[in-house]
């Protein structure tokens, strides 16, 4: 045994409820209720799909884009501020999915053991945050949780970037009101839209 891993191996035990409240530290998140239903269009939808992401600096310097799934209706957007660092960008989409991609999502939700481990949406209580929410109601699964979490522009440039995306992957983790393999789906999702990270580039200005 390292002398490193023998001093950690001490601190847990000698102060383990230090350690924990460390480890669980959600004290710059607020977790709130969804304010409004959403989905109020789509009363008679079975099957609901819902993942929003935002990032930037500020609150009002950012973009945002959306994937929807309402029964087979797939909706696409993104939005992106003429601010400092963004162009004016607003793309909206509507396509219909084939019944092979509706079971194929259905089983991954089915696969991914959503579950609601705090009640509520995460909010970042400062500015320079990234923020993800993820709604699923299908068949007696009902999710609306996310992730809130700082981004790259919230630590000092003096930092490795390397350390920075560990840290930013334990606080999203952290911050996380959903459990289960919220990941896998969240990355199915992403596939349908096929211009997101074309419209990433065309919202950001170059100097």
């Amino acid at each position: 045994m390292t002398f490193k891993t023998f001093l950690f191996a001490f601190l847990l035990l000698a102060f383990p409820k230090v350690y924990a409240q460390a480890k669980s530290d959600t004290s710059d998140v607020v977790y709130e209720p969804l304010m409004k239903d959403y989905f109020k269009d789509y009363k008679k939808a079975k099957f609901i799909v819902d993942y929003y992401f935002t990032d930037g600096s500020s609150t009002g310097n950012r973009y945002s884009y959306e994937i929807i799934v309402a029964d087979n209706l797939l909706m696409l957007n993104f939005n992106s501020p003429k601010t400092d660092d963004y162009k004016y960008v607003s793309y909206n989409k509507q396509n219909f999915l084939d019944n092979s991609d509706i079971t194929n999502l259905k089983r991954i939700i089915k696969n991914s053991q959503l579950k609601q481990t705090k009640k509520g949406v995460p909010r970042a209580t400062f500015t320079a945050y990234t923020k993800e929410v993820l709604i699923v109601r299908f068949n007696g699964i009902s999710v609306a949780g996310g992730f809130a979490y700082g981004n790259i522009a919230s630590y000092p440039d003096s930092e490795p970037r390397t350390q920075i995306k560990k840290e930013i992957a334990d606080d999203r983790k952290q911050s996380s009101s959903i459990g289960g393999n919220y990941d896998l789906l969240i990355s199915v999702l992403k596939k349908y839209f096929v211009d997101l990270d074309k419209l990433k580039v065309q919202s950001i200005k170059k100097w």
